[in-house]
């Protein structure tokens, strides 16, 4: 038996709104300021976003229901980026999975490192690094982070979420 749904009220109406107010900020974050903290923290609603366009076109129907499971499902298959982000998303939230369907392992690289972001007379100035996050997924394939957050983006641009004009062909 499915439970009921109950919604919180964040003076939102709906999977656009979060997407203007989560999704879009937080991947304008990561490529702004590419490290571990803001890859995770756009991964998040990256991948939630398709819960909020599920509940806006299935008022009250539990992510439990197996037209859900069909949805999400059908997502990953069209986007499986967001896979790579549902499971980074789900593991930063409970530290680890028992999901048979996790396919990353990890995350490895440094981001972007600044240093001597105040420097003196004998300095030559701010020292920047860029070091890609890659995921590292089970098979030991390794994908960039950047890549697979921008597909996952990309392809919400491409259901009709406006805010990131660029990404709407690949």
């Amino acid at each position: 038996m499915n439970k009921s749904v109950t919604y919180v009220d964040f003076g939102w109406d709906g999977a656009q709104r979060f997407w203007e107010e989560l999704v879009v900020p937080s991947y304008s974050r990561f490529l702004t300021v590419p490290n571990r903290a803001n890859a995770i923290a756009a991964a998040w609603p990256a991948w939630h976003m398709h819960e909020w366009v599920w509940h806006d076109a299935n008022p009250n129907v539990n992510t439990r229901d197996p037209k859900y499971i069909k949805f999400r499902d059908a997502l990953l298959s069209a986007c499986p980026a967001l896979g790579h982000l549902r499971d980074v998303a789900n593991a930063s939230k409970h530290r680890g999975t028992s999901d048979q369907r996790r396919k990353v392992s990890a995350i490895s690289g440094l981001g972007l490192i600044t240093k001597n972001t105040n420097p003196s007379f004998f300095d030559t100035g701010p020292f920047i690094q860029h070091y890609p996050l890659i995921l590292v997924l089970a098979d030991k394939t390794e994908l960039e982070f950047q890549a697979a957050l921008t597909d996952a983006v990309r392809y919400w641009c491409n259901q009709g979420f406006t805010g990131l004009p660029a990404l709407t062909s690949k």
